[in-house]
This record gives structure tokens, sequence and C-alpha cells, in this order.
């Protein structure tokens, strides 16, 4: 079959967590589908992911048979969480996939201090994972030393979850009371030079301390 230049077969990956997904990560998943051309999972330039990605095969019969397989558990399985799996459009409408995959996402971020040093990712999806589908999880630890910072974040497919996890401050993980508030990045700028996120309080002139921390390195 021959290949269609201008509408190449690509598929957009969307709703990747921000940080373990690498390029590498991404071709060698997918192509179980196919022969893959061309893989990129994208990321900021401080090399947090931005949580899409592309992969372009050599034919369209492997783009069908991954548009397939989203039905089944092999994508959310190896990403861990629920991963949106579509026909990549024509240059024109990529920026519209990946400004509906960022919009889909806004207000779905809390905040989680109080943790204590066995506190692990796995401990946090176990336990916030009753609220809603999360998409991403990361207990913060210090970049130089590898030590937990006490808090972390975790992310939903809805804001309508983390609304849920929000009707109560604190919850009790692993018998430990814990303090949840809404996260969002302050700006764009100091997001891509680490995480820094503000609570809603915070955005609305209250009183609060702005929590910064150091990006989460990428397993290759």
């Amino acid at each position: 079959m021959e290949k269609d230049n201008h509408n190449p077969p690509k598929i957009f990956i969307g709703g990747l967590p921000s940080h373990g997904i690498t390029t590498r990560k991404l071709r060698s998943h997918f192509a179980r589908y196919g022969n893959v051309v061309e893989a990129l999972a994208m990321e900021h330039p401080d090399g947090l992911g931005r949580g899409f990605g592309f992969v372009e095969y050599e034919d369209e019969a492997a783009v069908l048979r991954a548009l397939d397989a989203r039905e089944s558990v092999n994508h959310d399985t190896f990403f861990r969480c629920r991963v949106d799996v579509k026909r990549a459009e024509k240059k024109e409408t990529i920026s519209a996939q990946i400004s509906a995959t960022s919009n889909s996402n806004a207000g779905s971020k809390i905040f989680v201090g109080g943790l204590r040093d066995n506190i692990t990712k796995d401990h946090l999806i176990n336990y916030f994972g009753r609220f809603g589908t999360i998409t991403d999880a990361v207990v913060m630890s210090d970049r130089q030393t590898g030590k937990a910072r006490g808090f972390g974040f975790v992310t939903f497919d809805s804001k309508e979850a983390t609304d849920e996890v929000l009707k109560d401050r604190f919850h009790y993980l692993n018998g430990i009371r814990v303090e949840t508030k809404n996260a969002e990045p302050r700006d764009r700028r100091r997001y891509q030079n680490g995480h820094s996120y503000e609570s809603t309080d915070m955005a609305n002139g209250k009183s609060g301390t702005a929590i910064k921390s150091d990006p989460v390195n990428c397993e290759d």
C-alpha cells in the first residue's frame, strides 16, 4: 500500500504519564502492531513529559491494529494508566488534538502533602484510585540524594474525581493523615524549570506556600 505523504499512517497517543515514558519505550510498545518508521514522546525542555506522543508506521494496516487494541488492556497495562490512542490527523489539526488532551486534564491534579518516607507511587494509586481513574501519580524525591520530599501529585482523568477527593481536605494513607489540595501550574515558564504548583487558594489571593520541586528523571 502506497503511503500518503499528506496524511501518513500515524497515531496520536495522549494521556501519557509525565515521567518514565521515553521515545524508546513508546516505539517498543507500539512496534508489536507493525514496522515503526518514527516514534516520538514529546517533552518539555526540562525533560518532563508533555503527556502525549506520536508513532508513524510503514502502512495503514499497522495503524488499524493499534487502534483495534484500544479495547484491550495492552496499552493501559504497559503505561499503568488509561491512555488515549487515536489516528493522528493532518498537520493542521494535530495542534487541536494536543489542545484537547491538555484541556481534558485541566483541574484534575491534586497535591498530596505530609507523606512518610515509606510511601510510594503505588500507595497513592491504591488509595486514591477509589475516587476515579488515575492517569499519573508521583512521589517527589530529591534529585541528588533520592530522599523523599514528603509530598506528591496524583492526576485523574476528570475534574469530577478531583472534586470527590477534595470533599475532605485530609485523608488517611497507611494510617497517617495526609493533606490534599488542588494543584495547578503557576505558569508555563516556571513549570518548564521544574514542578511549580500552587493551590487554588493561593491563585485566589489567599495565603499559602508555593511548592517547588525538581523535575523527575524518566527511566530509559
